[in-house]
């Protein structure tokens, strides 16, 4: 590198690269139109470089961190670098290529100064409907290939030289059963590149094109020095995991093998995943592009987690995967349950190293989008609606705190579920429960945190649900002794039903009026032996609602007076005696 450089303004130029990161994550909330974007957060923004590699990338989805950079390196590999203008903007949702499913629509754009193309702008979000068996933007759940699921929009330019490609428009209206939506979203995805732009070209403006690429190698190394040093205090060796999803939704009696293999050596990691299944008949696979990203993800929260992410955090990992696996899925299989391998397999990465580094990671989480999907005819405006969303559930206990309660999964970052009043304003449908649930989470010296049910009632109109929910039998881990967090459910219940019938895989269910979905997705997993938890957080945990009176007992030893609350401290020191002597049995 031939200029000395200085930290301090170093840390400014990443600091400016990921607010113009950050605002353009606001304009694409401010200008986009459907709530699965602007309430929900169902995208990903970041720069990256004329190499496509990552700059920076704003707070939101780490499940994008290596999506983004493999549409980028596949549109240089179309047009080379010399194919780009500026004005052009490209997209693509080819599977195969960025890894995920058909909804997720990846739009980027060049960056050039003085006529130099320097480097890319690039956004991608969850459009509500790109065709397919039924709405929501390519939630299905018995699909078999990839044409069932949607239109595949390979790398082309949406924008050319600033024109917009009106055939593209034109057939994306043909296609989608919400294109003013669809449109809306992509003209705000484009909008967010143009933000990105004009944020990377005032920092070149400041300090000169080739001090900032000067700074940008600076930045790339500081963060390699740093992640490398991490896997240094690592202890060498090779560490697995393996669990089970339940089905992939087409063989409902055949579990899917997840299996994780991590290897560390000095300071390199290796984060293995050939040995999972063969790519399934049904919609669980996911493409390597974001198989890369899971392994990212679980790396960089071991490793470097308080740094923003460049490009330079990712170079002391190496990937492994198995061709055409669960997760390296190859045309035209089916990907629209994409998530599901990606965050067990984040889960397992923590698993393998649980022995390793038990400070540093947590128990099972209860590891799935839940995603639920419901469209119908507005009975009270006559047209159609949808409304897709993820849901809340409860992490793994860590070593030296409790598991975080109503969240989404590793891979989802900020994503949130919709407001109730978002809800119930747009769509004739009321919310009729939204509450952690007791037990839920596993028991523990560190408890795991707790799912949240929803209660979906549907009003004066029968509507279709579609619903994707996973690790419903391979329940969320405990470590060292900590007990296994509840499993995911989702029940239908006609307005008569008192129990109702689980709904955990469909597509286009039908529903009658004043029917109810209860979604509920598990908690986590406990982290260390319940019978060592301080029984006085076990009785605040009792009068929070967060465990039962019951499970205070049975789970954790702790024996509480009838109406007060109280600890009983000779009966709980008792209770927990004999519990441990049968454990030590």
């Amino acid at each position: 590198m031939s200029q000395k450089l200085d930290p301090v303004t170093m840390e400014i130029i990443q600091a400016g690269f990921t607010a113009s990161a950050e605002e353009m994550k606001l304009n694409l909330i401010r200008t986009a139109y459907n709530p699965l974007v602007y309430e929900v957060l169902d995208f990903a923004v970041g720069l990256f470089d004329v190499e496509g590699r990552t700059l920076a990338q704003a707070s939101g989805l780490p499940l994008f961190l290596a999506t983004l950079p493999a549409a980028i390196i596949d549109g240089l590999e179309t047009y080379g670098p010399e194919g780009f203008e500026p004005g052009d903007v490209i997209m693509t949702n080819d599977p195969y290529t960025t890894g995920t499913h058909l909804g997720d629509m990846k739009v980027y754009s060049p960056i050039f100064f003085e006529n130099e193309l320097i480097g890319f702008a690039a956004t991608m979000a969850h459009l509500i409907d790109l065709g397919g068996k039924a709405a929501g933007g390519g939630w299905f759940s018995d699909t078999t290939d990839m044409y069932q699921e949607g239109i595949r929009i390979k790398t082309m330019k949406f924008y050319r030289r600033g024109e917009l490609n009106e055939d593209i428009v034109g057939f994306i209206k043909s296609n989608s059963r919400f294109s003013e939506s669809v449109l809306g979203d992509l003209r705000a995805l484009v909008a967010a590149c143009r933000t990105g732009e004009r944020g990377v070209l005032g920092i070149i403006n400041k300090y000169g094109l080739d001090a900032s690429l000067n700074y940008i190698e600076g930045m790339y190394n500081y963060n390699e020095r740093l992640s490398r040093l991490a896997v240094k205090e690592i202890p060498d060796g090779v560490y697995e995991a393996e669990a089970y999803a339940d089905n992939d939704g087409v063989e409902l009696d055949e579990t899917v093998l997840l299996k994780t293999k991590v290897i560390v050596d000095n300071d390199e990691m290796t984060i293995d995943f050939s040995d999972c299944s063969p790519a399934t008949r049904g919609p669980i696979n996911c493409g390597e592009a974001a198989a890369v990203s899971a392994a990212r993800v679980a790396f960089m929260s071991v490793t470097t987690p308080h740094l923003p992410a460049n490009e330079g955090n990712f170079r002391a990992v190496k990937v492994k995967v198995a061709p055409n696996s669960v997760v390296s899925i190859e045309e035209p299989g089916p990907t629209s349950a994409y998530g599901v391998p990606l965050v067990g397999l984040i889960d397992l990465v923590y698993a393998a190293l649980s022995s390793a580094i038990p400070d540093r990671v947590g128990a099972g989480h209860f590891g799935d989008f839940c995603s639920f999907v419901l469209s119908g005819i507005n009975p009270h405006t006559g047209e159609p609606y949808v409304h897709a969303e993820g849901n809340l559930g409860g992490w793994g206990g860590k070593s030296a705190a409790d598991g975080e309660s109503g969240l989404m999964t590793l891979v989802n970052g900020d994503t949130r579920n919709a407001p109730v009043e978002v809800i119930e304003s747009r769509f004739p449908v009321r919310l009729e429960k939204y509450e952690f649930i007791p037990d839920s989470g596993g028991a523990g010296r560190h408890r795991g945190g707790l799912g949240v049910e929803r209660v979906y009632r549907f009003l004066e109109h029968s509507p279709k649900v579609s619903t994707y929910t996973e690790r419903s039998t391979c329940a969320p881990w405990g470590l060292f002794g900590g007990k296994p967090g509840k499993a995911n459910n989702l029940v239908l219940k006609d307005s008569c039903e008192q129990s109702g019938v689980p709904l955990l895989k469909a597509t286009a269910h039908p529903v009658g009026p004043e029917a109810r979905i209860h979604i509920r997705p598990g908690g986590g997993g406990g982290y260390g032996n319940p019978l060592e938890r301080n029984p006085d957080q076990v009785r605040r945990d009792v009068i929070s609602g967060f465990v039962s009176r019951e499970a205070a007992l049975t789970d954790y030893g702790v024996v509480l007076a009838p109406e007060t609350f109280e600890i009983d401290l000779d009966k709980t020191e008792k209770e927990r005696a004999v519990r441990s002597l049968e454990q030590a049995v």
